[in-house]
């Protein structure tokens, strides 16, 4: 039998104490989109005067997005990035100090005046100075990872599992930094229209520069796929030569973004065009290479420790997930709640894979290893809620629902309306639960070891 490539991530204890601050960053980026799920939930299932509450329900949501995607998915990119450096840099340190303030200020942004949503794709915001501080800060820490990830480039096919771990942290920082510059190049290319409606101007400024950050996303979520298959003694995992491939096949696309940022206006359909091809033709090569390995052992595996159990359930949810919202996905007709039951469902896979890669890491940085029913339940538990949300939303979208409204669009009033409320209510709340449920499981690992 050969031997498997070891995917984990190999932390150096120098940088241990950064990346428990990125852990800590990362669980508290999921506090406060928990609570406003639960409002979420109800806006969006509720008949209310949608008048008086639009404005509440946006500005809720467009916190709850910014926060679970863009502040949790960096911040375990965060974690991933700073476990490549072989001691705590300046910038490494600068890095967490400005993710963890604009974290901050995006959170409490309504509560300083930034009550006016907008609510653009991939990164939606509250058109507000405090709240584009918010952001700023964040991302600024992030790119201060860059040179010190950028300035060493890996082997492009490695013969371990630690170099393939490195190639893949080191094409997510590449997809960023083109995302940043690509941002750049949009926001200073914009050209002044008085009547320009906000959405629009906020639709094209993060359109070009939110698909490319698909890349880094997906990326990471291969990393945290293979350490999970590792962690697991998994049989089927690819080489890291083979998974090298995958991933480079799966960035090609991106060579192209210099000359669409070259050839084409910023206002221009071709420009739009070009980057949602990018990420429809691109983004999903390696993660659906990948997933094809890992499901052909994942049922054959034989779960030998407590430790495990956690793992195996983060990785099989992770796995019903992402596939159900690439199915969505093919359904998608009009504007209506099936787009966000489908991003939801691919968000969420995501989400599940990044929560077994914190089991993974918090006993590599000094923390006792998540175990017992409660661990283990948990991805089950956020994932059969999740599965039932976004079945209610997909329903509900097959009926006209329109999506980013509160509750008065479904139309409970018939059997199929009245069957996607349920669903779409239930499975949230019972997503929040099992959300609070990882919070807890993480909480219960640094309190036990410290104490």
């Amino acid at each position: 039998m050969n031997r498997q490539p070891d995917y984990q991530p190999t932390i150096p204890e120098a940088v241990q104490p950064l990346i428990r601050g990125w852990i800590y960053l990362a669980l508290a980026s999921l506090i406060v989109p928990g609570l406003t799920a639960v409002l979420l939930v109800l806006l969006r299932t509720l008949v209310v005067d949608s008048a008086s509450w639009t404005d509440l329900f946006r500005t809720a949501l467009v916190v709850h997005v910014d926060l679970s995607v863009f502040v949790w998915f960096l911040a375990i990119g965060g974690a991933l990035w700073t476990s490549m450096l072989s001691s705590p840099t300046m910038a490494a340190r600068w890095s967490l100090r400005l993710a963890v303030a604009g974290t901050v200020i995006i959170s409490i942004a309504p509560l300083l005046g930034a009550t006016t949503p907008i609510m653009n794709n991939y990164i939606p915001v509250l058109d507000h100075p405090i709240f584009h501080l918010g952001l700023g800060l964040f991302a600024v820490g992030i790119l201060l990872l860059a040179p010190a990830i950028m300035k060493r480039p890996p082997r492009l096919f490695p013969d371990s599992g630690k170099g393939l771990i490195q190639l893949g942290g080191w094409l997510a920082m590449l997809a960023t930094v083109i995302a940043a510059i690509t941002f750049i190049h949009t926001y200073t290319s914009i050209p002044p229209d008085p009547d320009r409606a906000a959405v629009t101007y906020y639709e094209i400024l993060f359109w070009s520069d939110g698909h490319i950050l698909q890349f880094t996303y997906t990326t990471l979520l291969v990393i945290a796929w293979l350490a999970l298959g590792s962690a697991l003694k998994m049989e089927t995992l690819p080489s890291p030569g083979s998974t090298a491939t995958m991933l480079v096949v799966g960035f090609i696309p991106l060579i192209i973004v210099p000359w669409i940022l070259a050839s084409f206006g910023v206002l221009s359909a071709e420009y739009r065009g070009w980057f949602t091809w990018l990420m429809r033709y691109g983004n999903s090569v390696a993660p659906i290479l990948v997933s094809l390995f890992l499901l052909a052992g994942l049922f054959r595996t034989s779960i030998k420790s407590a430790e495990q159990r956690p793992l195996h359930a983060s990785l099989v949810a992770s796995f019903i997930l992402f596939a159900a919202g690439g199915i969505i996905g093919f359904m998608i007709s009009g504007y209506n709640t099936i787009i966000p039951a489908h991003y939801h469902g691919s968000i969420v896979g995501v989400t599940l894979a990044f929560m077994g890669l914190v089991y993974i890491l918090l006993p590599k940085v000094g923390f006792t290893a998540p175990s017992g029913k409660m661990a283990t339940l948990q991805p089950y538990i956020y994932a059969v809620g999740q599965l039932m949300h976004v079945a209610g939303l997909a329903l509900s979208g097959g009926h006209g629902a329109a999506r980013k409204s509160v509750g008065g669009s479904i139309g409970a009033d018939n059997f199929y309306g009245a069957l996607s409320v349920s669903f779409t209510r239930i499975g949230g709340l019972l997503a929040v639960v099992g959300g609070v449920l990882f919070l807890v499981v993480c909480w219960k690992s640094i309190r036990a070891k410290r104490g």
